[in-house]
């Protein structure tokens, strides 16, 4: 006598029918990536200045997000303002620290930016700081995305 297993085929078949709908339903992300056109560094050499304009190589993507990098060694001074050309360019500040021998930085983020042709840096006192412009694509959320699982 001989078996057929003409169900076991209907099944392993209707399952890789249904697993193909499901991951043709998935929303594809883009992978994030660095554009360098728009890299920039600008060193404010002079300690008698609280601003600096940096004039980006390239305009960047509307869409797309610009990260800003900001570093200087005075205590006494703080990052007042970063602000970009574009007209909804809002860079809130997503981390900044000194350490003891009064070093700091600062990273800034427009998520979601308007194009941008120039950064301008504004420190609230006098000081020697350097500005560093970049922007990455395919960005679809800042922040914490994960869940923290471990234990103390």
């Amino acid at each position: 006598m001989r078996r057929s297993y003409g169900w076991a085929r209907v099944v392993v078949k209707s399952g890789l029918i249904v697993t193909l709908l499901l991951l043709g339903s998935v929303p594809a992300h883009a992978a994030i990536a660095w554009v360098p056109a728009s890299h920039t560094v600008c060193v404010q050499a002079s300690s008698a200045a609280t601003s600096q304009t940096c004039t980006l190589p390239a305009a960047t993507t509307a869409g797309n997000d610009v990260v800003v990098g900001v570093a200087w060694e005075n205590v006494s001074s703080s990052l007042f303002n970063v602000y970009g050309s574009g007209p909804t360019a809002y860079f809130p500040l997503y981390g900044a620290v000194c350490n003891a021998a009064s070093e700091c930085v600062a990273t800034l983020v427009c998520h979601n930016c308007a194009a941008q042709t120039a950064i301008t840096t504004t420190m609230s006192a006098d000081t020697v700081f350097v500005t560093t412009v970049e922007e990455y694509s395919g960005v679809a959320a800042l922040g914490i995305t994960g869940a923290n699982t471990a234990s103390s």
